[in-house]
């Protein structure tokens, strides 16, 4: 069982799959430096399972390697971002509050 992130800019969005079944998927728009992240989606039959947080992972880490910013407006991907602190820095630090994540610190503004 091989687990992927395939972007799929022809369809504007990630996709997660396990061999070759799509399992499930993120939206984004990339305009300027910034990536937007509007849905998230995973099979309900697969919930439960951290496939959606692989997925979101994958997902910033394309952003990162691209040095995008994120624009988290998926409920989903802003609690990976509150469960994974690490990545909180590619959202930028004046859009923090807007989405509900925690504040920059001083090392990071």
């Amino acid at each position: 069982m091989r687990i992927t992130v395939v972007d799929r800019p022809d369809l504007a969005r990630f996709e997660l799959r396990i061999d070759d079944e799509v399992l499930g998927w993120a939206s984004y728009h990339v305009a300027d430096d910034a990536m937007t992240l509007p849905y998230t989606e995973i099979d309900p039959t697969r919930h439960g399972r951290g496939l959606g947080t692989i997925l979101v992972r994958g997902v910033l880490t394309a952003a990162r390697q691209r040095r995008l910013r994120v624009r988290p407006y998926c409920p989903f991907v802003r609690h990976v971002l509150r469960t994974h602190p690490a990545e909180l820095d590619l959202v930028a630090a004046a859009d923090r509050s807007m989405f509900g994540l925690p504040p920059a610190q001083p090392d990071q503004a």
